[in-house]
């Protein structure tokens, strides 16, 4: 008699957990530059598409119809590229995972949106430098003389151009933006 009762429970509890959760459709709540997480966009940029649902089978970003690489993501953000080809104006940037698609979100692309490697994490402000392998601090100040790199974003249109989604090869060309940035250290214009 105990068989007969303990059966039927132990296949209705096998058939409560076989029943597949059903997928949602992505939600985005902001799409950011990656450097300085303000709305600021512009082609080529790194960004960071926040929200929910935002991650499953076939991810796939998309601005005004063009395809952003993906390099990051997780269930509450994805981080991509903006493509290149990218015209200047209003856009709408789309998630798709599993066929189900996120609502539209608007956003602006700029000509440019600079941004640099900073320390507050904001894009502007005392930014991240090296020279050579080594990161400039306080503690280790750079020399008159040194040649400084950052890692920054949204300088606009490069020669040679870069292509979308493609990786950089090593040694990298160089890479000349086709309008001159401007740099300042200690309220000092420098020399790029």
């Amino acid at each position: 008699m105990k068989l007969r009762i303990y059966l039927p429970l132990l296949f209705a509890v096998s058939m409560v957990s076989a029943v597949p959760a059903f997928a949602q459709a992505p939600t985005v709540t902001a799409v950011d530059n990656g450097f300085s997480f303000t709305s600021q966009l512009s082609p080529g940029v790194l960004a960071s598409v926040f929200g929910s649902n935002l991650s499953g089978g076939s991810l796939t970003v998309t601005l005004n119809g063009l395809p952003c690489p993906v390099t990051f993501n997780n269930s509450s953000q994805i981080n991509i590229q903006v493509p290149w080809e990218a015209v200047p104006g209003p856009g709408h940037v789309v998630v798709t995972h599993d066929g189900l698609h996120s609502a539209p979100f608007a956003v602006t692309i700029s000509k440019y949106s600079p941004a640099i490697s900073s320390a507050n994490g904001t894009g502007s402000g005392e930014g991240i430098f090296y020279s050579g392998a080594n990161l400039i601090t306080t503690t280790h100040p750079a020399n008159a003389g040194d040649v400084l790199v950052t890692y920054a974003v949204g300088l606009g249109a490069t020669t040679p151009s870069i292509a979308t989604g493609v990786i950089t090869p090593n040694p990298p060309p160089l890479y000349t933006t086709l309008i001159l940035p401007s740099i300042t250290a200690g309220k000092k214009a420098t020399t790029i």
